[in-house]
């Protein structure tokens, strides 16, 4: 993978709640045909983990389901927007661009 090739790379983010879960979304994760999922600790509790997650509707069917690529991060490290951000930041860019070549 070449860094050109990780900056086209597509992210899902997802708050998933199992019980919102509906043929839109779905169509949606289809549609925007993600590389990655980026999920909290929270999301991947609700859904009974990684194995929950890639059963719901449609995410198995991506390129991210079809890798198991996922990214997982503390809610409050992911959302908090505070001291930690830029470590998050840091972290985040270490994930999705995992083996690409750095300049």
């Amino acid at each position: 993978e070449t860094s050109s090739d990780a900056s086209n790379s597509r992210a899902l983010s997802c708050t998933v709640d199992i019980n919102v879960l509906s043929s839109p979304i779905a169509e949606a994760a289809l549609t925007a045909r993600p590389d990655i999922i980026l999920a909290t600790s929270r999301s991947l509790s609700a859904v009974n983990g990684a194995q929950g997650l890639w059963k719901t509707p449609g995410l198995a069917l991506t390129p991210a389901g079809k890798s198991k690529r996922l990214v997982m991060m503390d809610d409050l490290e992911l959302l908090g927007f505070g001291p930690r951000t830029g470590k998050a930041v840091e972290q985040l860019r270490a994930a999705f661009f995992k083996g690409a070549s750095q300049k």
